[in-house]
């Protein structure tokens, strides 16, 4: 057998001087006075005329550049541009590359640079320096080789493919290039297919050493390279500046990039370095792309960083990746340098090793491998011992075919996890970065796909990891629904539907498993295990608050209808108690203890709760005191207030004002989003608030300043969450009642048009399925007078409720609609002109009579809806409505 893969990098001997008296040399050369004694001849302005142009703006490209006239450009890129370019004296085109400011002392530094080290390294494949100079205006450049061809990136990606041995061959010579430049002590840093140029004759070219770094000498990001030509500024801190890169600079592509080079350690590149970019390039000729990829640098860096290489053969299962060249390309790009091939030559010999049909050293082979190899290499041996080997070959072949097998296939097997696993481990980062940005709907979609493709894998670290996924979506799902329905029950608070705001509470506690009765240590079994601790904290105080509001509105509904004379009897508080005992169990050891709480505690008769002193860091007080005021305001003050007036005084120490509750809400939530205004709901219920105050007001000008103040408050909303439907719903209901008592028409107008705009925001924002925004929408419309559009928004706001059975607890609602079309009816009567209008009104009452339980009345204004005139446009959804209620009520 032959000898190892070293055996053949020891052919590959540098030059017989030694590495280190050959960089020494280049060093003298790179940064010697050479350029230095000759820089003022060469080039002699480095001044800027005062129109400070150059040639990277968008000018006519020059006659001449030097002594060469100008035949065209080939290209351009983010340092300079490449001029095709005529030697009159030896009758030849050339190409030279000029940058786009020659004023600047350190692009100027960077591109004498990259010319000398590409001069110093004379090799037939990395393309030769003919000179370098300045013109007489001040741009530099430097002449070269013009290489007709293509790079070798365009040719990987022609629809007709090159065979796998011509494209390896051609890889064999650049690793001649590479292995030649290391030997000076000089490394490329930007290896890639798109810097390798092919001619048609088969020549190859490594081009742009614009990032390369002779070992030894100074780094450029270490900002201690000493100045390359007295002709140059680069004197103070124009110098500094150009070389001080801190620790983390990142130099090259990253798709072809190191680990160590992708996080930014470049003290740390070495001939190594180059090593994994040649890796990548031959991954690139196995599978047709490079080894890593992804929508953005940013992404493509962490790849590099964070995960380890696909194997070809997974990468790429339709090109029949050769097994050992996968071995080469793999320990060529291993993630650690000192796994990887430790110089060019020793990856050159493993690479002709395969194309000659010898061990290659990177990969394993089983014994009939191994034995087949040798054979193709001797075939007079192989007949000279082909009887003895058939006899033993027909002992041993069953085992080592089913060794081989076993083998190849639990390696698939592993290679697959392995597989599996890295996408479940990017996928699990994705995750977590939209749970951290509070984007369930991002994150969903992602697990969702991740558990179809484990859904059959009978792996146990698969099977475990399929019910992780399972219960984050579960608890996504959850969290989804706690936060809208908690968005909907402060909204239908503050328009004062109670009973909806109950229900809405209801569902959002449901959702993050709180019950109604008491229930202690609630705040540690909310469905929080894939947050961060900021989110983890909203999710408890906004269930805080919650259990508050609903506390709140429970009380309400006992409270409104008071009799001053009886009072309320204890037990009428007891569903509210309820709730105040879980939220008097979470201030007893999580939250601190609240005034609101307190006066909850006291109005429903439990004077117990004021022996707890309540703390001045009590979650949202000032918020809860302007709510409690708000609801207040809607109490019929003839019965109410009577019977408080055993609390007043603890009430108006608590800021409670029983005279003008209103306005004591204003100034209590004014202050709660002075003190919190990063809260969404301080705002929103001082929208409310105004709104309430503007409607009640008389004098135009407070009526005014009343509604721009609720305005205010609803753009705060939107400004704190954006893709929240609430805030752009409470915005256009409050500008929709402005524009109603504005004196000019124009301002009218105007208020119309933008309410609107933030119902249809709203509409966009909002869920296919959500029926709340068609509410607000029917409601807008209906405070414009736009009867029929407003009956389609109730319609589909109806028709979108999941569940009938449940609209009871949306009465209020209803009866809003039910009063609405009845006034509609009553008010066309007579009209014989509205009789479309009459038999939409009448379909609109049939449904939500149908929904409110009162069957008979139902039927009949559905009878009467069938009425309507075939000439009607809106006959056919008319009569789908009416039929729908008669099909349901057992109606002809």
């Amino acid at each position: 057998m032959e000898d190892p893969a070293a055996e053949k990098a020891q052919e590959r001997s540098p030059h017989p001087l030694g590495k280190e008296t050959i960089q020494k040399e280049l060093q003298r050369l790179l940064l010697g006075s050479s350029l230095g004694k000759t820089g003022q001849e060469e080039f002699p302005s480095t001044q800027v005329d005062d129109r400070g142009c150059s040639l990277g703006e968008s000018v006519p490209l020059p006659d001449q550049l030097g002594r060469y006239p100008i035949v065209g450009e080939l290209g351009r890129g983010g340092m300079g541009r490449v001029l095709a370019v005529r030697d009159e004296d030896l009758a030849r085109e050339l190409a030279a590359k000029i940058i786009h400011n020659s004023h600047d002392a350190g692009t100027v530094t960077r591109f004498v640079l990259e010319a000398r080290i590409t001069g110093h390294l004379q090799h037939p494949n990395i393309v030769p320096i003919h000179e370098i100079g300045r013109t007489p205006d001040g741009q530099i450049y430097f002449t070269m080789k013009r290489i007709e061809g293509h790079s070798l990136h365009a040719v990987l990606h022609r629809p007709e493919t090159r065979p796998l041995g011509e494209l390896l061959r051609i890889f064999l010579k650049v690793c001649d290039a590479v292995a030649f430049a290391h030997s000076r002590g000089v490394i490329h840093r930007d290896l890639k297919p798109a810097n390798i140029m092919i001619g048609p004759f088969g020549e190859v070219q490594v081009m742009d050493w614009g990032l390369a770094k002779v070992m030894g000498l100074p780094d450029p990001a270490d900002g201690t390279l000493p100045r390359l030509d007295a002709a140059l500024p680069l004197v103070g801190e124009a110098a500094d500046d150009l070389w001080r890169t801190s620790a983390g600079t990142v130099l090259g592509t990253p798709s072809y990039m190191p680990p160590e080079q992708a996080r930014g350690q470049i003290q740390d590149l070495d001939a190594r370095s180059d090593l994994y970019s040649l890796g990548a390039i031959l991954y690139e000729i196995l599978t047709d792309q490079p080894p890593h990829t992804g929508g953005t640098s940013a992404e493509i860096l962490e790849r590099v960083r964070s995960f380890p290489v696909v194997p070809p053969r997974m990468r790429a299962p339709d090109r029949r990746v050769p097994r050992e060249l996968e071995s080469i390309a793999l320990k060529a790009l291993e993630p650690n340098p000192d796994s990887r091939y430790q110089e060019v030559p020793l990856l050159q010999a493993d690479l002709e090793a395969y194309l000659e049909n010898r061990i290659v050293g990177a990969a394993r082979y089983g014994p009939a491998h191994i034995l087949w190899k040798w054979t193709k290499r001797n075939p007079a041996k192989a007949v000279a011992i082909l009887a003895f080997l058939l006899a033993l070959a027909g002992a041993f072949y069953a085992k080592e075919r089913t060794d081989r097998l076993e083998l190849d296939a639990a390696r698939i097997e592993q290679e697959r996890l392995a597989g599996l696993l890295q996408e479940d481990a990017a996928d699990r980062g994705m995750v977590r970065i939209h749970i951290s940005a509070g984007s369930y709907g991002e994150a969903r979609p992602i697990l969702t796909n991740a558990l179809a493709r484990l859904e059959r894998e009978k792996h146990p670290r698969l099977v475990a990891r399929r019910g992780q996924i399972q219960g984050q979506l579960d608890r996504i799902a959850r969290l989804e629904s706690f936060w809208s329905h908690s968005a909907m029950a402060w909204f239908r608070a503050g328009e004062e539907a109670d009973e909806e705001a109950v229900r809405q509470s209801q569902e959002a506690l449901a959702a993050v498993g709180i019950a109604e009765h008491p229930d202690r240590g609630w705040w540690g079994r909310l469905p929080v295990a894939d947050l961060p601790p900021a989110r983890i904290r909203q999710v408890r105080e906004e269930t805080y608050r919650l259990l508050v509001l609903l506390a709140m509105l429970r009380m309400k509904s006992v409270l409104r209808d008071v009799d001053p004379e009886k009072g309320v009897q204890p037990s009428s508080f007891e569903p509210a108690v309820q709730v105040l005992e879980t939220i008097w169990a979470a201030e007893e050891s999580e939250f601190p203890p609240s005034r609101t709480s307190q006066i909850l505690g006291l109005v429903a008769g439990r004077l117990d709760r004021m022996s707890h002193a309540p703390s001045e860091h009590a979650l949202a007080d000032h918020f809860f005191t302007g709510l409690l005021n708000f609801f207040i305001h809607q109490f019929p003050k003839d019965r109410f207030s009577q019977w408080a007036q055993k609390f007043a005084i603890f009430l108006a120490a608590a800021g409670i004002d029983l005279q003008s509750p209103l306005a004591q809400a204003e100034r209590m939530l004014r202050a709660a989003v002075g003190r919190t205004p990063e809260q969404y709901w301080p705002p929103f219920m001082l929208g409310w608030t105004l709104s309430a105050r503007a409607e009640k007001e008389e004098d135009p000008r407070r009526k005014n300043d009343h509604y721009h103040g609720a305005e205010l408050a609803s753009s705060i909303c939107v400004s704190l969450q954006p893709r929240n439907p609430r805030g752009y719903e409470q915005r256009a209901l409050v500008l929709a009642r402005q524009s109603t008592c504005a004196t000019e028409p124009d301002l009218a107008t105007e208020l119309r048009g933008r309410a609107e705009e933030d119902s249809k925001m709203a509409l966009a924002l909002s869920r296919d399925d959500d029926p709340s925004t068609y509410w607000s929408r029917g409601d807008l419309l209906r405070e414009f007078g736009n009867v029929p559009e407003a009956f389609g928004a109730y319609v589909q706001a109806l028709e979108l409720e999941r569940n009938l059975q449940q609209m009871f607890s949306r009465r209020n609602v209803l009866e809003i609609v039910r009063a609405f079309a009845s006034d509609v009816i009553e008010q066309n009567r007579a009209d014989t002109d509205a009789a479309g209008l009459l038999a939409d009104a009448h379909s609109v009452l049939a449904l939500f009579l149908q929904a409110l339980g009162e069957r008979e009345a139902a039927l009949e204004h559905a009878r009467q809806a069938l009425a309507i005139s075939e000439d009607d446009p809106r006959a056919e959804e008319i009569r789908r409505r009416a039929r729908k209620v008669l099909d349901a009520g057992g109606g002809d």
